[in-house]
């Protein structure tokens, strides 16, 4: 039996942007971007989201460098005094616990605001794993020297976040492209009415409008189970449009 020929193209949503630059949800974007390459699908962005993915990914950056910094500062700080330890004494066991309720404050922040906890968790697991091997080598550092280490990592983790976003998206050097959608306000309208607040509404009816305009069949690729794929079988039913997880995307355009 002879495969059949995908028709039609993907529109990636912000879950699906920010989970390849954080390297999440690894093996299904694998896939999806081989099937992407493969199969030759044209994969685009629209404005919607890649404004949204700025404000995210500025957010951020500018949480690691600013306030986590400040933070873990202050907590370790406002713990010695607490316990009437100097300052400048080296780091011990008590200084970690104090920090295992600072990123347990952080993780909530970061859920409310940025919705992006993994690299608030790669800098607790770096601190973590770095100060206890301190502590197991009975070598002394104390909070100046800590900070000044922790502050490498920020400006690193903040690369490491900045470089591939610019990579994938501002050059375009990856499986998406960039692409200009007028979007029709009918569709928003609708899309509200079933349930799908902003920005996912101007999201998904960027896809649905091009392929009113275009002919041509497209698929809303997401990662958000909560907001957009619980309601995927009502959007389908509604505007005939679309909505997966990446792993079976490539499917739904094989006639």
């Amino acid at each position: 039996m002879q495969a059949s020929t995908p028709t039609g193209c993907f529109f990636t949503d912000t879950t699906v942007i920010l989970s390849e630059i954080l390297r999440e949800h690894i093996a299904r974007l694998e896939k999806f971007k081989k099937d992407v390459n493969f199969h030759n699908v044209p994969c685009f962005i629209t404005d919607s989201i890649k404004q949204e993915c700025d404000t995210k990914i500025e957010n951020t950056v500018n949480f690691l460098g600013n306030i986590t910094r400040e933070s873990i500062a202050m907590a370790l700080e406002d713990s010695r005094k607490n316990r009437r330890v100097p300052i400048e004494s080296p780091m011990t066991s008590e200084d970690i616990i104090a920090l295992e309720e600072l990123f347990s404050l952080l993780h909530k922040a970061t859920r409310a605001t940025l919705q992006l906890t993994s690299p608030i968790q790669i800098v607790e697991e770096w601190a973590i794993t770095f100060l206890g091997e301190i502590l197991e080598r009975g070598t002394e550092i104390n909070i100046s020297q800590f900070l000044v280490e922790l502050v490498k990592k920020l400006l690193s983790l903040a690369g490491s976040i900045q470089d591939p976003y610019d990579e994938l998206i501002t050059f375009e050097r990856s499986f998406v492209k960039k692409i200009n959608i007028v979007v029709d306000a009918s569709i928003v309208d609708s899309l509200r009415g079933l349930g799908i607040h902003e920005p996912d509404a101007t999201h998904i009816a960027c896809a649905t409008s091009h392929s009113i305009r275009s002919g041509q069949r497209s698929v809303f690729v997401t990662f958000d189970y909560g907001s957009i794929l619980s309601k995927k079988n009502d959007i389908k039913n509604a505007l005939n449009q679309i909505c997966c997880d990446p792993l079976y995307a490539i499917y739904h355009l094989t006639p």
